[in-house]
């Protein structure tokens, strides 16, 4: 028995099958979100990088057009997610709490990687096209990396 009774506490919230309906269910709708934005990022950059060189691609719309989207597919998500079930909407507890801190935390190094690649890329003077996505893979790959965390916290509760 440890001399702090919190100790013992943590995992087993972590490892409880509580409802954490609304919680799991919006990270669902931003794990989705964020990839099928990105692809479609790319998928419109991508044809504009092979006929020409870097810093003549138009990239600058089209990645505005994919963070909305990513907001507004996270709005609406929640919108639709909290009207089939308005009980339980907004609602969480202590383990929705800590599940949302351990996925933040594993994309900190996540997005603390991708930065300090930007930073290279802006130390070398490379065009613009090149530092703009890699941030924006960088917070792609964070935020995808929060979601999986998070989910696998809630499924499996390791």
């Amino acid at each position: 028995m440890s001399s702090w009774p919190y100790i013992n506490w943590v995992p087993n919230i972590l490892h409880t099958k509580a409802p954490t309906w609304f919680e799991e269910r919006a990270t669902w709708v931003m794990a989705a979100a964020t990839p099928v934005a990105y692809l479609a990022y790319l998928s419109v950059v991508v044809p504009g990088l092979l006929s020409t060189s870097a810093g003549q691609v138009a990239y600058q719309w089209p990645l505005i057009a994919a963070i909305v989207m990513v907001i507004v597919a996270t709005i609406v998500g929640h919108i639709v997610i909290a009207a089939c079930n308005p009980s339980e909407a907004g609602q969480s507890d202590e383990r929705d709490s800590l599940i949302a801190r351990s996925g933040s935390y594993a994309s900190s190094f996540v997005l603390g990687g991708g930065c300090i690649g930007a930073l290279s890329l802006a130390t070398l003077e490379c065009d613009h096209f090149w530092i703009a996505n890699a941030l924006f893979l960088s917070f792609t790959l964070a935020d995808l990396t929060s979601s999986i965390v998070k989910l696998l916290r809630y499924r499996v509760g390791c």
